[in-house]
Protein backbone atom coordinates (compact mmCIF):
# COMPACT_ATOMS: atom_id res chain seq x y z
CA UNK A 1 0.00 0.00 0.00
CA UNK A 2 1.40 3.09 -0.72
CA UNK A 3 1.52 6.37 1.68
CA UNK A 4 -1.93 8.82 1.77
CA UNK A 5 -2.05 11.56 -0.95
CA UNK A 6 -3.98 14.28 0.39
CA UNK A 7 -2.77 17.13 -1.80
CA UNK A 8 -3.39 17.70 -5.53
CA UNK A 9 -0.85 16.95 -8.09
CA UNK A 10 1.64 14.64 -8.72
CA UNK A 11 3.26 12.69 -5.68
CA UNK A 12 5.48 9.97 -5.22
CA UNK A 13 4.44 6.75 -3.81
CA UNK A 14 6.66 3.86 -2.32
CA UNK A 15 7.73 1.44 -4.91
CA UNK A 16 6.22 -1.82 -5.58
CA UNK A 17 7.46 -4.65 -3.32
CA UNK A 18 8.59 -8.24 -4.23
CA UNK A 19 10.85 -10.21 -2.79
CA UNK A 20 13.24 -13.66 -4.24
CA UNK A 21 15.64 -15.33 -2.47
CA UNK A 22 18.21 -15.09 -4.80
CA UNK A 23 18.64 -11.35 -5.16
CA UNK A 24 16.78 -7.97 -6.55
CA UNK A 25 14.03 -8.09 -8.68
CA UNK A 26 15.03 -6.93 -11.77
CA UNK A 27 11.60 -5.82 -13.86
CA UNK A 28 8.16 -5.58 -13.03
CA UNK A 29 5.30 -4.99 -15.26
CA UNK A 30 1.66 -3.65 -15.11
CA UNK A 31 -1.32 -5.71 -15.15
CA UNK A 32 -3.71 -2.95 -14.50
CA UNK A 33 -3.68 0.95 -14.03
CA UNK A 34 -5.84 2.55 -11.61
CA UNK A 35 -9.29 3.54 -12.80
CA UNK A 36 -8.81 7.25 -11.78
CA UNK A 37 -6.05 9.03 -11.75
CA UNK A 38 -2.92 8.46 -13.84
CA UNK A 39 0.70 6.68 -13.24
CA UNK A 40 3.78 8.46 -14.25
CA UNK A 41 7.63 7.84 -13.92
CA UNK A 42 9.68 10.63 -12.17
CA UNK A 43 7.68 14.17 -10.56
CA UNK A 44 7.25 15.85 -14.04
CA UNK A 45 7.10 15.42 -17.83
CA UNK A 46 6.32 11.96 -19.82
CA UNK A 47 3.55 10.22 -20.51
CA UNK A 48 1.01 8.60 -18.38
CA UNK A 49 1.57 4.95 -17.82
CA UNK A 50 -0.59 1.92 -19.41
CA UNK A 51 -1.64 -1.64 -18.57
CA UNK A 52 1.02 -3.96 -20.29
CA UNK A 53 4.27 -1.76 -19.60
CA UNK A 54 7.15 -2.85 -17.97
CA UNK A 55 9.14 -0.83 -15.15
CA UNK A 56 13.13 -1.25 -14.26
CA UNK A 57 13.69 -1.45 -10.55
CA UNK A 58 14.94 1.83 -10.92
CA UNK A 59 12.23 3.28 -12.80
CA UNK A 60 9.44 1.24 -9.89
CA UNK A 61 11.62 3.25 -7.08
CA UNK A 62 10.31 6.56 -8.89
CA UNK A 63 6.97 6.14 -9.39
CA UNK A 64 4.07 9.01 -9.40
CA UNK A 65 0.67 9.02 -8.83
CA UNK A 66 -1.50 11.94 -9.44
CA UNK A 67 -4.86 11.52 -8.29
CA UNK A 68 -8.36 12.38 -9.97
CA UNK A 69 -10.00 15.44 -8.69
CA UNK A 70 -13.63 17.06 -8.85
CA UNK A 71 -15.40 20.70 -8.61
CA UNK A 72 -16.82 20.77 -4.80
CA UNK A 73 -19.99 23.34 -4.53
CA UNK A 74 -17.97 26.49 -3.84
CA UNK A 75 -16.45 25.40 -7.86
CA UNK A 76 -12.85 24.42 -6.05
CA UNK A 77 -10.91 21.78 -7.23
CA UNK A 78 -10.58 19.53 -4.61
CA UNK A 79 -9.14 15.80 -4.38
CA UNK A 80 -11.96 12.69 -4.87
CA UNK A 81 -11.27 10.51 -2.21
CA UNK A 82 -11.35 6.84 -2.53
CA UNK A 83 -8.79 4.44 -2.35
CA UNK A 84 -7.26 3.98 -6.05
CA UNK A 85 -5.87 0.38 -7.05
CA UNK A 86 -3.52 -1.19 -9.78
CA UNK A 87 -1.79 -4.56 -10.43
CA UNK A 88 1.54 -5.49 -11.04
CA UNK A 89 4.05 -9.08 -11.54
CA UNK A 90 7.36 -9.14 -11.15
CA UNK A 91 10.20 -11.10 -12.74
CA UNK A 92 13.27 -12.26 -10.91
CA UNK A 93 16.83 -12.68 -12.56
CA UNK A 94 16.24 -16.12 -13.89
CA UNK A 95 12.77 -14.83 -15.49
CA UNK A 96 10.09 -16.69 -13.57
CA UNK A 97 7.30 -13.97 -13.32
CA UNK A 98 5.01 -13.99 -9.91
CA UNK A 99 0.95 -13.77 -9.95
CA UNK A 100 -0.46 -10.22 -9.87
CA UNK A 101 -0.24 -8.30 -7.06
CA UNK A 102 -2.75 -5.53 -6.16
CA UNK A 103 -1.10 -2.00 -5.06
CA UNK A 104 -3.71 0.04 -3.17
CA UNK A 105 -2.91 4.20 -3.34
CA UNK A 106 -5.30 5.69 -0.85
CA UNK A 107 -6.25 9.51 -1.36
CA UNK A 108 -7.96 12.10 1.00
CA UNK A 109 -7.97 13.22 4.65
CA UNK A 110 -10.71 10.31 5.30
CA UNK A 111 -7.54 7.57 4.94
CA UNK A 112 -4.88 9.73 6.73
CA UNK A 113 -3.71 7.89 9.68
CA UNK A 114 -3.68 10.19 12.65
CA UNK A 115 0.10 9.40 13.83
CA UNK A 116 2.93 9.34 11.08
CA UNK A 117 5.36 6.80 10.52
CA UNK A 118 8.82 7.87 10.73
CA UNK A 119 11.65 5.97 8.47
CA UNK A 120 14.65 4.57 9.21
CA UNK A 121 17.38 6.59 7.70
CA UNK A 122 20.53 5.81 6.33
CA UNK A 123 23.15 9.15 5.97
CA UNK A 124 25.64 9.64 3.11
CA UNK A 125 28.79 8.44 4.81
CA UNK A 126 31.46 11.18 6.02
CA UNK A 127 35.06 11.67 6.87
CA UNK A 128 36.16 12.13 10.38
CA UNK A 129 38.75 14.92 9.32
CA UNK A 130 35.74 16.63 7.34
CA UNK A 131 34.39 18.49 10.08
CA UNK A 132 30.68 19.17 10.14
CA UNK A 133 28.54 18.06 7.07
CA UNK A 134 24.73 18.37 6.35
CA UNK A 135 23.16 15.07 6.35
CA UNK A 136 19.76 13.46 5.00
CA UNK A 137 16.68 15.27 6.27
CA UNK A 138 14.55 13.12 9.30
CA UNK A 139 11.63 11.30 7.03
CA UNK A 140 7.91 10.08 8.24
CA UNK A 141 4.67 9.15 5.85
CA UNK A 142 1.28 8.45 6.56
CA UNK A 143 0.35 11.85 6.94
CA UNK A 144 0.86 15.80 7.14
CA UNK A 145 4.03 16.31 9.54
CA UNK A 146 3.76 18.83 11.56
CA UNK A 147 6.92 18.48 13.55
CA UNK A 148 9.59 16.11 14.49
CA UNK A 149 11.39 15.38 18.18
CA UNK A 150 14.92 14.38 18.88
CA UNK A 151 14.71 11.33 21.72
CA UNK A 152 18.32 10.55 21.48
CA UNK A 153 21.47 11.82 20.45
CA UNK A 154 25.05 10.52 19.55
CA UNK A 155 27.61 10.24 22.37
CA UNK A 156 29.37 13.32 22.50
CA UNK A 157 32.66 10.32 21.75
CA UNK A 158 31.36 10.17 18.12
CA UNK A 159 30.32 13.67 17.37
CA UNK A 160 27.76 16.61 17.81
CA UNK A 161 24.61 17.21 15.90
CA UNK A 162 23.30 20.53 15.28
CA UNK A 163 20.23 22.48 13.62
CA UNK A 164 19.76 25.57 11.90
CA UNK A 165 17.17 27.74 13.15
CA UNK A 166 14.63 28.83 10.45
CA UNK A 167 13.45 32.00 11.69
CA UNK A 168 17.02 33.39 12.73
CA UNK A 169 19.44 31.18 10.34
CA UNK A 170 22.14 30.22 13.32
CA UNK A 171 23.61 27.23 14.11
CA UNK A 172 22.74 25.75 17.15
CA UNK A 173 24.72 22.48 18.90
CA UNK A 174 22.54 19.88 20.91
CA UNK A 175 24.34 18.11 22.81
CA UNK A 176 21.60 17.89 25.68
CA UNK A 177 18.02 16.77 25.67
CA UNK A 178 16.38 18.53 28.73
CA UNK A 179 13.07 16.78 29.10
CA UNK A 180 14.33 13.32 27.48
CA UNK A 181 13.73 15.06 23.27
CA UNK A 182 14.27 18.23 21.69
CA UNK A 183 11.41 19.34 19.20
CA UNK A 184 12.65 20.86 15.78
CA UNK A 185 10.63 22.06 13.01
CA UNK A 186 9.99 20.56 9.60
CA UNK A 187 12.19 23.21 8.14
CA UNK A 188 15.16 22.42 11.00
CA UNK A 189 14.51 18.73 10.40
CA UNK A 190 15.56 19.20 6.49
CA UNK A 191 19.14 21.22 7.81
CA UNK A 192 20.18 18.80 10.14
CA UNK A 193 24.40 18.44 10.98
CA UNK A 194 27.13 16.50 12.05
CA UNK A 195 30.30 16.83 12.91
CA UNK A 196 32.10 13.52 14.00
CA UNK A 197 35.17 13.28 16.57
CA UNK A 198 38.22 13.48 13.94
CA UNK A 199 39.08 9.74 16.35
CA UNK A 200 35.80 8.07 15.68
CA UNK A 201 35.17 5.24 13.08
CA UNK A 202 32.24 3.35 13.13
CA UNK A 203 28.24 4.38 12.77
CA UNK A 204 26.94 6.93 14.73
CA UNK A 205 23.28 6.75 15.92
CA UNK A 206 20.46 8.69 16.98
CA UNK A 207 16.38 8.13 17.32
CA UNK A 208 13.49 10.36 16.57
CA UNK A 209 9.59 10.52 16.29
CA UNK A 210 7.46 12.61 13.97
CA UNK A 211 3.77 14.21 15.02
CA UNK A 212 1.13 15.41 12.06
CA UNK A 213 -0.60 19.07 12.08
CA UNK A 214 -3.70 17.06 13.40
CA UNK A 215 -2.53 15.43 16.67
CA UNK A 216 -0.68 16.10 19.54
CA UNK A 217 0.18 12.28 19.31
CA UNK A 218 4.26 11.49 18.80
CA UNK A 219 5.04 8.51 16.78
CA UNK A 220 7.31 5.58 17.81
CA UNK A 221 11.00 5.95 17.67
CA UNK A 222 12.65 5.38 14.47
CA UNK A 223 16.67 4.88 13.59
CA UNK A 224 19.18 7.44 12.36
CA UNK A 225 22.07 6.09 11.28
CA UNK A 226 25.67 8.16 10.28
CA UNK A 227 28.43 6.01 9.12
CA UNK A 228 32.04 7.59 9.80
CA UNK A 229 35.24 6.57 7.94
CA UNK A 230 39.14 7.98 8.45
CA UNK A 231 40.43 8.94 4.93
CA UNK A 232 42.76 5.54 5.27
CA UNK A 233 39.67 3.58 4.61
CA UNK A 234 38.53 5.42 1.57
CA UNK A 235 39.89 4.95 -2.23
CA UNK A 236 38.72 7.39 -4.54
CA UNK A 237 36.44 5.64 -7.34
CA UNK A 238 37.50 6.01 -10.86
CA UNK A 239 34.14 6.44 -11.99
CA UNK A 240 31.16 8.26 -10.22
CA UNK A 241 28.53 5.94 -12.32
CA UNK A 242 24.91 9.06 -11.91
CA UNK A 243 22.48 7.10 -13.60
CA UNK A 244 22.24 2.83 -16.33
CA UNK A 245 19.40 2.36 -17.72
CA UNK A 246 18.04 0.07 -20.64
CA UNK A 247 14.86 0.93 -22.70
CA UNK A 248 13.32 -0.93 -25.57
CA UNK A 249 12.56 0.56 -28.22
CA UNK A 250 9.84 0.08 -31.12
CA UNK A 251 11.89 -1.71 -33.34
CA UNK A 252 13.20 -4.12 -31.45
CA UNK A 253 16.71 -3.02 -30.16
CA UNK A 254 17.29 -1.71 -26.95
CA UNK A 255 19.29 1.59 -25.83
CA UNK A 256 21.18 1.63 -23.30
CA UNK A 257 22.34 5.04 -21.79
CA UNK A 258 24.38 5.80 -18.97
CA UNK A 259 26.03 9.09 -17.46
CA UNK A 260 28.96 9.76 -14.81
CA UNK A 261 29.59 13.13 -12.86
CA UNK A 262 33.55 12.54 -13.02
CA UNK A 263 35.78 9.77 -14.34
CA UNK A 264 39.52 9.36 -13.19
CA UNK A 265 41.96 7.01 -15.51
CA UNK A 266 38.73 5.69 -17.58
CA UNK A 267 39.68 4.07 -20.22
CA UNK A 268 36.76 2.18 -21.79
CA UNK A 269 33.40 0.54 -20.76
CA UNK A 270 32.55 -2.65 -21.74
CA UNK A 271 28.87 -3.20 -22.30
CA UNK A 272 27.62 -7.11 -21.35
CA UNK A 273 24.25 -8.65 -21.83
CA UNK A 274 23.17 -12.08 -20.31
CA UNK A 275 19.74 -13.25 -20.65
CA UNK A 276 19.25 -15.07 -17.42
CA UNK A 277 21.15 -12.78 -15.13
CA UNK A 278 23.96 -15.05 -14.10
CA UNK A 279 26.03 -15.21 -17.52
CA UNK A 280 27.51 -12.19 -19.82
CA UNK A 281 29.14 -11.70 -22.68
CA UNK A 282 30.36 -8.68 -23.85
CA UNK A 283 28.24 -7.04 -26.88
CA UNK A 284 29.87 -3.82 -27.27
CA UNK A 285 32.80 -1.55 -26.34
CA UNK A 286 32.80 2.54 -25.50
CA UNK A 287 35.64 4.46 -24.98
CA UNK A 288 35.92 6.39 -21.47
CA UNK A 289 37.16 9.92 -20.94
CA UNK A 290 39.99 9.42 -19.25
CA UNK A 291 39.91 12.51 -17.01
CA UNK A 292 36.83 14.49 -16.11
CA UNK A 293 35.12 16.20 -13.65
CA UNK A 294 32.13 17.07 -16.41
CA UNK A 295 29.18 15.73 -16.35
CA UNK A 296 29.88 12.84 -19.21
CA UNK A 297 27.13 11.05 -21.53
CA UNK A 298 26.76 7.47 -23.17
CA UNK A 299 24.72 5.04 -25.22
CA UNK A 300 24.40 1.73 -26.69
CA UNK A 301 22.12 0.38 -29.01
CA UNK A 302 21.64 -3.17 -28.83
CA UNK A 303 20.11 -5.17 -31.69
CA UNK A 304 18.33 -8.09 -30.17
CA UNK A 305 17.80 -11.27 -32.23
CA UNK A 306 14.38 -12.87 -30.35
CA UNK A 307 11.94 -11.43 -27.83
CA UNK A 308 12.64 -11.86 -24.36
CA UNK A 309 14.27 -10.06 -20.91
CA UNK A 310 17.92 -9.26 -21.42
CA UNK A 311 20.00 -8.49 -18.25
CA UNK A 312 23.02 -5.76 -18.74
CA UNK A 313 25.83 -4.69 -16.98
CA UNK A 314 28.95 -2.24 -17.78
CA UNK A 315 32.84 -3.26 -17.05
CA UNK A 316 34.53 -0.17 -16.31
CA UNK A 317 37.92 -0.59 -17.13
CA UNK A 318 41.09 2.20 -15.67
CA UNK A 319 43.97 2.64 -18.26
CA UNK A 320 46.18 -0.28 -15.44
CA UNK A 321 43.96 -2.82 -16.66
CA UNK A 322 41.64 -2.83 -13.62
CA UNK A 323 37.91 -2.54 -13.36
CA UNK A 324 34.72 -2.96 -12.22
CA UNK A 325 31.33 -3.82 -12.52
CA UNK A 326 27.80 -1.55 -12.71
CA UNK A 327 24.67 -2.51 -11.09
CA UNK A 328 22.58 -4.72 -13.43
CA UNK A 329 19.63 -3.33 -15.30
CA UNK A 330 17.00 -5.02 -17.71
CA UNK A 331 14.67 -4.22 -20.45
CA UNK A 332 11.72 -6.69 -22.63
CA UNK A 333 13.16 -6.70 -26.12
CA UNK A 334 10.43 -7.26 -28.46
CA UNK A 335 11.53 -8.57 -31.85
CA UNK A 336 8.92 -8.85 -35.23
CA UNK A 337 8.13 -12.15 -35.30
CA UNK A 338 8.68 -11.83 -39.40
CA UNK A 339 12.73 -10.99 -38.53
CA UNK A 340 15.03 -14.09 -38.85
CA UNK A 341 18.94 -13.97 -38.38
CA UNK A 342 20.71 -17.35 -38.89
CA UNK A 343 24.33 -17.66 -38.71
CA UNK A 344 26.79 -20.66 -39.29
CA UNK A 345 30.54 -21.23 -39.52
CA UNK A 346 31.78 -23.44 -42.22
CA UNK A 347 34.98 -24.39 -40.10
CA UNK A 348 36.78 -26.00 -43.47
CA UNK A 349 36.73 -22.85 -45.22
CA UNK A 350 36.66 -20.04 -42.61
CA UNK A 351 33.79 -18.34 -43.88
CA UNK A 352 30.93 -17.02 -41.38
CA UNK A 353 28.10 -16.44 -42.94
CA UNK A 354 25.07 -14.48 -41.98
CA UNK A 355 21.07 -14.19 -42.94
CA UNK A 356 18.79 -12.03 -42.05
CA UNK A 357 15.39 -12.47 -43.32
CA UNK A 358 13.38 -8.84 -42.24
CA UNK A 359 10.65 -6.85 -43.39
CA UNK A 360 12.12 -3.48 -42.04
CA UNK A 361 13.26 -1.14 -44.46
CA UNK A 362 16.60 0.27 -44.49
CA UNK A 363 20.17 -0.36 -43.78
CA UNK A 364 21.62 -3.81 -42.16
CA UNK A 365 24.52 -3.78 -40.08
CA UNK A 366 26.22 -6.57 -38.77
CA UNK A 367 29.62 -6.26 -36.15
CA UNK A 368 31.37 -9.79 -34.97
CA UNK A 369 32.95 -8.70 -31.50
CA UNK A 370 35.32 -11.34 -29.53
CA UNK A 371 35.16 -11.65 -25.82
CA UNK A 372 36.35 -8.51 -24.89
CA UNK A 373 34.27 -6.21 -26.86
CA UNK A 374 36.56 -5.61 -29.77
CA UNK A 375 35.12 -5.29 -33.06
CA UNK A 376 37.11 -7.73 -35.43
CA UNK A 377 34.15 -7.28 -38.31
CA UNK A 378 31.88 -4.78 -39.57
CA UNK A 379 29.65 -5.16 -42.78
CA UNK A 380 26.84 -3.21 -44.51
CA UNK A 381 24.09 -3.93 -46.58
CA UNK A 382 21.12 -1.76 -47.90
Amino acid sequence: MANTITTIGRQAIIAPIAYDAEGPIPLFSLTSVPGEGKLYIGSSGGSALAAGGTLTADEASNLYYEPPTSIDLLLLRVLKSGIYTFTFRATDSDGAVSNPSTYSIPVGSLYAPSTPTPATVMSQWMLNSGGEVQINSLKATGTAIGSYRLTSIPPSAEGVLYTISSATGLQTAITELPGGYQELTVAEAENLWFAPVTEFKGTSTFTYTARSTTSSTNSENASYYVPVVSESDVEPLPVELLRFSANSLNNGNVLLTWETASEVNNAYFIIERSTDGQSYAAIGKVDGKGNSNNLQKYMHKDVILSSGIYYYRLKQVDLDGSFIYSKIVAANGVVNPTDKVVIYLNSSRGNLTVKVNTMAWGTISVQVLDVQGQENLRRKRG
